[in-house]
């Protein structure tokens, strides 16, 4: 368990590089503003009189408080395909519970837990890398 919260720990930090690094390379005249246009696309979506481009505009960088939650969810995949895969183990991994209803329930609950959590945590943590500025 405490490998696992390790890994959970270096996925949170390097989730939040990775959303800095993006963040930064969307911005005007950077590699993927000139390589996509990025910043042509996210004022087409801002224009649009349709709301559910508009909200996907802000996800995709209008707005870095939804950036930083959407990409911190984003990486929660990584995060837990990693786990699953190279670890083998999740955190509810450790449920003993006879097959039950109330097994299914228990792991539910706690993967929407641990979902909730990491997400919450890691866009806070996003958001304040991409707002962080020298004095």
């Amino acid at each position: 368990m405490l490998v696992f919260l390790l890994y959970t720990v270096i996925f949170w930090f390097a989730g939040v590089a990775f959303v800095k690094l993006f963040y930064f390379a969307i911005q005007p005249q950077q590699i993927l503003d000139i390589i996509f246009h990025w910043q042509d696309r996210l004022s087409d979506l801002y224009d649009s009189p349709n709301k559910y481009k508009n909200m996907l505009g802000k996800v995709a960088g209008d707005c870095a408080v939804c950036f930083a939650h959407w990409a911190t969810a984003l990486w929660y995949v990584f995060y837990y395909t990693f786990c699953k895969l190279a670890l083998h183990y999740w955190v509810t991994d450790f449920i003993d519970i006879p097959d039950s209803f109330n097994k299914w329930l228990v792991i539910v609950t706690i993967n929407i837990i641990w979902f909730l959590v990491y997400t919450m945590l890691g866009g806070f943590l996003s958001l304040h890398a991409i707002l962080f500025r020298k004095k």
